[in-house]
Parts: structure tokens; C-alpha cells; sequence
């Protein structure tokens, strides 16, 4: 199908999945063992599978699984790979079969065309001339021709819907191809469907061209025959195939979304008995996540229930009879948890992978078991990207493998727990563990023969109706003897419970014991702000801080100021200057918290001030501001002149993180346009700024009676090796002085990326004020200076609890509306939170 006009069709593909990082709980419950006594090591044992490692006999690296599927004793695997240009890059299409057990049989490579029938590359129109047809990338062994910015980004994107935009200036020219909805029949075909797009266009001229055609290849790579399903579309409704379903007698049921939910069947002379499906299938459809094509040829749907989107139901559509079953209602846990693939099984039994490992879930039960555990397999893999159950011994899965930069592939068969030698177990639990942690167990479960750490991630427990339910679970655990060697610590745990209870171990005793480390090599300041009586109880790899900042010629060389006197200098400012940007009720009050929270709360005592002054000077304060700003506010006169609302001192006061000495250059040189001073949040104390643990922050059971066990691990985040990589993987400031003072002597030289060859090639930084783009000089040596003695002052931590938050919140609302003073208000907030923390210590 031609057309022609001057208009660029953009194209988008939307696609239905769920996609989640846990598992489902129901089968991944507590084991009841914490660090209060020597673990249970068939912990260790369970879920454990060893892996077979396949012979792909390709390039892994450039690799991308469509399909993983089993027709009676054969295996296919459709894949692709990748070749990349100076311009662009080239996918081919490859099928391998192998026998159940890994054996490859072959592998061949599947022609997107026919010999000879591949379309040619229109040259880019010249000045309104028609375009000059070139033969298509890869046809005569040519490479494609460049692509501007935009028209590689569209490159990536497969057809479906067609939005009419301008088209850009210039001349160019491009082609894409993509494949879709790959599956295979019985007989061993294979099925797909190829969609062409090639588009021209100049100044005055466009034109483009659409091809939608369904594939049959032979298993030996040989294309039998191609439908044309160019006119599955009309001017008046447009379809995409939602699922192909082969068929015994050769043909293929072809399902249809898009304006109307249909099904045909499809031949080699192509589409046939085209009709509309019953309003029952088509809500079906509509409100699907994802579909599973079960062996028999019908279709497990996944879908929304329309009244309350959190809750998900299962439904099996046979398109044979157009009957639709009831629907039954997923497992909260699993929906929330989510799941990256989804496959049958028999019966009533699904298998779905998710970041933890491979579980069987029973539709009708609603309950999930685990089948491997990644950890226990010494996996290290986020998840089964695709995977392929034989028996209940053993599967075939394909993961990435981060640490090898690479797909890989495997036959996993069952180890029973007694042919594992026995390690002494240790547990670490936490309400989110990150892959890099996960993969961190791993490569550590996989160096010694002595300890073996095993993984609780408590997020499991979690529902769409109750997200706490994982971190209460983990509380419950703790404090009934079930805290764990190794704890992942998050701000939503009662840590300052835990410390108080004596179950959390000094840290600085495991330092002082350590003969490679010493406290005197990290910043103290960072420990300091973390201690509890003196003592520290946790380990803090890295941090970052929080300030306010304002200009130095306003506010002096100070790093703190009370409400009241940052009000009185807002007074002596021209009328209309504001001290925070945009800052809402709702927003003020959750700032205050964070900053102010442990001036508050005594983490030590237990002791609490909201009673105070400055607290009533902050009530007093939030009443003034707006609950939420109303569209004319962000107007265009806003925008024009929003970069600029510091420099012309509209705005007094920018929040920051330091997360990187060299970032400051923007706010100093770009912001304020001249040095500044880190005032912080409005406060009765010495400091107004916060210093909050970076990305991780642990701590170690003070029961467990394998301590030395779980300090061995933990003190590698500790160590020259792992602070070194901080910067490039969490994007902290690190805690180690040496490798600190790395990122200040960086903070004075330019700024640069590395190049393709490995080169170093700096840059210029660069700031815009009201549209105009201002070239900053670099930090000088005394602004460093004085940033660093910030930083190294700054002892006080960041301190949030929604429960507080919340009291705060519910009781400020009487002041707002006028019910009574904020002195009265600030008096009732103190009792309440101050019951609050009683009970919680």
C-alpha cells in the first residue's frame, strides 16, 4: 500500500505485560529461624536445581529470545541477533531445535523474504523529485543509510498506531522491519508476522510505504508460503493480530484488537471467515495484561477487573466455540509481587519466574510453590527471561547474566537436599533486596565452603490492598526472635526499637576486631550522624546530604537559621519573594520531617519536642501556603522565567543533594551566579542540613551466633574495592576518605565521558537562564574547600516516619481551618507522637 503526502507518520506499539522485581509470598514464607540461633542449613538445600550450560554455538552477547516452546520430542528456540553499524544495526532471525535435554539438533537462520523479493531502500527525495528506489540494507550487502535523531528513534518501534505529524525539515530516507506474535504449529512451521515500513521525505515531499504479510517458514528455514494481510486495515478501522493460534488442519486462527476485537482464519490464499467477536470476549480482550496459548489451542487471558484495577482474574477463551470461562480471581500477592513470563503447565497449573526464582502457581488454589530458587542455585540472574518446564526434575531456562555480559542458557535439573554438603547457614532479610546485593550472595555463597547465606525477601508478603504487610511481617518476625544475621535496614523498619531492645550489634566492635580496617580511614561525620548513645549499629557504605541553600550575600557563612529569623530576612526582601519554590501545605510539612525529624525525636531517648517555637513558627508557616497551585500559576510567563527566580533573588532558598562534589558547579556557577551558603531547614539547633545513608544501609544481629560469619560478608562494602565503584553504581558520595578525596580532586577539572576507543574526551558545562545557554567556569580550588568542610560538618541524620507523619498531618488540620492555635495544636501533637514512640521503643 502506497501513499503519498507531507505529513510524517508517527508509529507506536503498545504492548500489555506485567512485569514485576518479587515473588509471589504464599509459597516463599518465613522460615521462623533468625540470628538468635545457629540457622537451619536445609535452608540451603531447598529450591536448589544445577545447571547444564548449553552450546549456543553464537554470539550470546548480541542475542534476543522471541520464543521457547516444545512440540512433542523437539525444542524450538527462536532467536535473534544483532549486528551493529556506524549508522544503525541489522537483526537476523535464527530458529534452533534441540532435544529435550539441551542437545542441539540444528540451527538455521530465517529469511525475513523471499530470494529476490526484498523491497529496495528509497533514497531520500531531492527538492520535491520522486524518490530513487536503492536496493534494501542487506539485499546487495550494503550498509543503511544514515538516520537523523528522530528517525532512529522511531526505527526502534514497530507498527500499530498511526498518528499524523509534521514532518521535519531535510531530506532522508529509512526502512524498518519488524517480527511479531512468533509461535509454532504441531507440524513443526514456524509463524509470524512481518511488518514492513519504509518512509521518504523532504522539504516539500513525503511518501511511504506499508507492507503486513504472515510468515510460514519450514524447520529447515525455507519461507513455504506468506499471506498478505494488507487488507486486514481500512480508512475506517485499523487492527493489529493480537495472537496467532495454529491449527491442526495447517490453517491459523488469527485474533484481532484494535477498533473492533475479531478473529479470521488465515491460509496461504489468505484471510477467511472474518467476523466480530461477542461483546463478552471483546471486554475480555480489552481489559487483558497478557495471554498464555495453551497446548490444546485455547487462550488463558489475564485481565483487569473494570470496578477495581488492583484485583486481576484468569480467564480460558476458546476460539473455536467463541466461549469464554469464568473468570477467576489471581492471588493478590502474585499480581502485586508480579511476574516477569508466564507459561502453562497441566491442569489447573501455571509456572511463572520472577526476580527470586521459578514458581508453579494453582489457578484454582491460589496458592504458589517454589520450584528453584536462584540464590540456592548459585544463579546469578535477575530473572528466567524464558524458560521451559520438561518434568518436575528438571527445565530449560535462558537468563542474562550480568557479571558475563551475556545471554545464557541452561538445563536445570533438581539436586536433592542430601547430596548438598552441609555449610554453616546464615540469613539476610529485607523488606526490597536489590539484584546487586542478590548477585553479591551469590558470588559470595560460591567462594568458601564454610558459610552459605540465604535470602528472606519480605516484600513477598505484599498486596495491592496492603503494601506494609511485608515490612510488619519482618517486625512481627524480629521482635517474636527471628532477626536475621544480615538485615537490609529501610526507613519504614523500627530500628530504634530493635537497638533499644539489644538485638542489633556495635559495629564498631566488628571494626575494631578487623585487621585491615580502621574507623580513622572513613569520615566520621557519617557515622557519627548514625550513632545511637555513642554507639554505631549500622554499616553505611555511603551517603549523601540534604541542604537548602541560599545566596551568600544574603544569608551570611552560616549552616543554620530558625524560622523566625528566615522570615525576617524575607521581610526585607522586595514583596512577593518567596523562600521555597512551589512549595505546597502538604509538601512543607514533609520536608519539615525530614529535616527536622530527629530534632524532633531523640533516637537515643525516645524523648520528644514538637512543643517548641520553631515548631510553632513552621505551623504558622505551612498555614500560609497554598494546598495545591492552580493552573494559571504555571503559566508561560513561569517558565520563561523559572531559571532565573534565584539569581533575581525571587526565591531565596534551592533545595540540593550532594551526592557528587563536581554537581555544585551547576547550582554556585549556574543557579545562584555566585557562591552560596548551605543554610539548611529552618531549625532551633546548629545545623539545618541532613545526612541520609546512601543506597544500602545493613545491620547484624547482635544474637546471631555466626556473627564473625555475617561480618565477613558485610565488610566488603566497606572495603577500597567496593567504595571505589560507588560513584558508578549508586551515584553516592563513598564513606572511605581515600576514595573521597578522589571525587574533590575531580570537582575542580572539567567534566568528560569516554569515548568508543576508550579515550577521555572532556567537556564544557553549561547552564540556561530564561532560554539563553551561559558557559560555567569551573569550581575553584577555595569553593571545594569550603564544600568539603560543609560536608564534613554536617553530623546530623535524616529522620522520616509516616506514623508521625501522619499524627502531624491529621492534628495540623484544626490550625488550618481555625479550630484552635498552633501552640494547641503543636501541644496535642507532642502527647500523641510522644505515646506513639513509647509504645514503639
Amino acid at each position: 500500500m502506497k501513499k503519498k503526502g507531507k505529513k510524517l507518520i508517527s508509529i507506536a506499539l503498545t504492548v500489555a505485560m506485567i512485569a514485576g522485581l518479587t515473588a509471589c509470598g504464599k509459597g516463599n514464607g518465613g522460615n521462623g529461624n533468625g540470628g538468635s540461633s545457629v540457622a537451619d542449613s536445609s535452608l540451603a538445600k531447598q529450591y536448589v536445581f544445577k545447571e547444564q550450560a548449553l552450546d549456543l554455538n553464537m554470539d550470546s552477547d548480541n542475542m534476543n529470545i522471541d520464543l521457547l516452546t516444545r512440540k512433542g520430542d523437539t525444542v524450538y528456540l527462536l532467536f535473534e541477533t544483532y549486528e551493529y553499524f556506524e549508522n544503525g544495526n541489522q537483526s537476523k532471525l535464527h530458529l534452533m531445535t534441540m532435544k529435550p535435554d539441551g542437545t542441539v539438533i540444528d540451527t538455521v537462520e530465517l529469511p525475513m523474504w523471499k530470494e529476490g523479493e526484498a523491497p529496495a531502500t528509497p533514497a531520500p527525495a531531492q527538492d520535491g523529485e520522486d524518490p530513487v528506489d536503492t536496493p534494501a540494507d542487506g539485499a546487495d550487502g550494503s550498509e543503511a543509510m544514515p538516520l537523523t535523531e528522530q528517525e532512529t528513534s522511531t526505527q526502534d518501534i514497530a507498527a500499530a498506531d498511526m498518528d499524523v505529524v509534521d514532518a521535519p525539515a531535510g531530506n532522508s530516507s529509512y526502512t524498518y522491519t519488524s517480527l511479531n506474535n512468533c509461535t509454532v504449529g504441531s507440524d513443526g512451521n514456524v509463524y509470524g508476522i512481518r511488518n514492513y515500513y519504509s518512509e521518504t521525505y523532504s522539504d516539500d515531499d513525503y511518501s511511504s510505504t506499508n507492507d503486513y504479510a504472515l510468515i510460514c517458514w519450514s524447520a529447515d528455514g525455507t519461507i513455504k508460503w506468506e499471506a498478505d494481510l494488507n487488507d486486514m486495515n481500512t480508512e475506517e478501522s485499523y487492527s493489529w493480530v493480537h495472537s496467532i493460534i495454529p491449527n491442526e488442519d495447517g490453517s491459523l486462527t488469527l485474533l484481532l484488537s484494535g477498533d473492533k476485537i475479531e478473529k479470521c482464519t488465515v491460509t496461504e490464499e489468505g484471510i477467511t471467515d472474518r467476523k466480530e467477536l461477542p461483546e463478552t470476549v471483546a471486554t475480555l480482550f480489552n481489559n487483558a495484561s497478557s495471554n498464555i496459548i495453551t497446548p490444546d489451542g485455547k487462550l488463558q487471558i489475564i485481565y483487569y477487573d473494570e470496578s477495581n484495577y488492583t484485583d486481576m482474574y484468569i480467564a480460558t477463551y476458546d476460539p473455536a466455540t467463541d466461549a469464554v470461562s469464568e473468570g477467576i480471581k489471581l492471588s493478590s500477592t502474585l499480581t502485586n509481587g508480579g511476574y516477569y513470563n508466564m507459561v502453562p503447565g497441566d491442569g489447573d497449573i501455571l509456572y511463572y519466574a520472577d526476580s527470586n526464582g521459578l514458581f508453579s502457581y494453582n489457578v484454582q488454589t491460589q496458592e504458589s510453590k517454589q520450584i528453584m530458587s536462584y540464590i540456592n542455585s548459585d544463579l546469578a540472574a535477575g530473572s528466567l527471561n524464558n524458560f521451559l518446564v520438561l518434568d518436575e526434575e528438571q527445565f530449560l531456562g535462558f537468563y542474562y547474566d550480568n557479571n558475563e555480559g551475556k545471554m545464557c542458557g541452561g538445563l536445570f535439573t533438581h539436586v536433592k537436599p542430601e547430596d548438598i554438603k552441609d555449610r554453616i547457614v546464615l540469613t539476610l532479610a529485607g523488606n526490597y533486596i536489590d539484584y546487586d546485593l542478590k548477585r553479591k550472595v551469590v558470588e559470595y555463597n560460591k567462594s568458601g565452603d564454610t558459610y552459605r547465606i540465604v535470602v528472606k525477601e519480605y516484600s513477598t508478603y505484599n498486596t495491592a490492598e496492603d503494601y506494609t504487610l511485608g515490612v510488619k511481617q519482618l517486625n512481627n518476625d524480629i521482635i517474636s526472635g527471628g532477626m536475621p544475621d544480615i538485615l537490609v535496614v529501610d526507613s519504614n523498619m523500627s530500628m530504634d526499637s530493635y537497638i533499644a531492645k539489644g538485638l542489633v550489634a556495635n559495629v564498631d566492635d566488628l571494626i575494631a576486631g578487623d585487621e585491615e580496617l580502621s574507623k580513622n580511614d572513613y569520615l566520621q561525620n557519617v557515622w557519627d550522624a548514625y550513632r545511637v548513645d555513642g554507639k554505631l549499629y549500622y554499616v553505611i557504605p555511603s551517603f549523601y546530604i540534604s541542604t537548602m541553600v541560599g545566596k551568600e550575600s544574603i544569608f551570611g557563612d552560616r549552616t543554620s537559621i530558625t524560622m523566625e529569623e528566615l522570615q525576617t530576612i524575607r521581610d526585607s526582601m522586595p514583596e512577593g519573594t518567596a523562600l521555597f519554590s512551589d512549595i505546597t501545605r502538604d509538601s512543607f510539612l514533609y520536608t519539615m520531617m525530614n529535616y527536622c525529624g530527629s530534632d524532633f525525636v531523640d533516637v537515643s531517648t525516645g524523648k520528644c519536642a514538637f512543643d517548641t517555637d520553631n515548631f510553632v513558627a513552621m505551623l504558622a508557616y505551612a498555614g500560609e501556603l497554598p494546598v495545591e497551585y492552580g493552573e494559571d500559576y504555571w503559566g508561560e510567563d513561569y517558565w520563561n522565567n523559572y531559571e532565573s527566580q534565584y539569581r533575581e533573588d525571587r526565591t531565596l532558598l534551592d533545595t540540593i543533594s550532594i551526592s557528587n562534589i563536581r554537581d555544585l558547579n551547576g547550582t554556585i556557577n549556574g543557579v545562584f551566579g555566585e557562591d552560596i551558603s548551605f543554610v539548611g531547614f529552618p531549625t532551633d539547633g546548629d545545623m539545618g542540613s541532613v545526612l541520609w545513608a546512601g543506597n544500602r544501609m545493613y545491620a547484624l544481629s547482635a544474637k546471631s551466633k555466626n556473627l564473625d560469619g555475617a561480618w565477613e560478608f558485610l565488610r566488603y562494602y566497606l572495603t577500597q574495592e567496593y567504595q571505589d565503584k560507588i560513584q558508578e553504581q549508586e551515584y553516592n558520595l563513598p564513606v572511605l576518605r581515600s576514595t573521597f578525596e578522589k571525587n574533590v580532586q575531580d570537582a575542580t577539572k572539567k567534566p568528560y565521558y569516554t569515548d568508543e576507543n576508550g579515550n577521555k574526551v572532556e567537556y564544557d558545562e553549561t547552564y540556561y537562564i530564561n532560554g539563553e545557554e551561559i558557559l560555567l567556569p569551573q569550581l575553584t580550588q577555595e569553593q571545594v574547600d569550603r564544600i568539603v568542610s560543609f560536608v564534613e560538618s554536617v553530623n546530623k541524620r535524616g529522620y522520616y516516619n509516616e506514623a508521625i507523619s501522619n499524627i502531624i498531618s491529621e492534628e495540623a488540620g484544626a490550625y488550618f481551618s481555625g479550630q484552635k492555635s498552633a501552640r494547641d495544636v503543636a501541644g496535642v501533637i507532642q502527647s500523641r507522637v510522644q505515646v506513639y514512640v513509647n509504645e514503639n521503643r
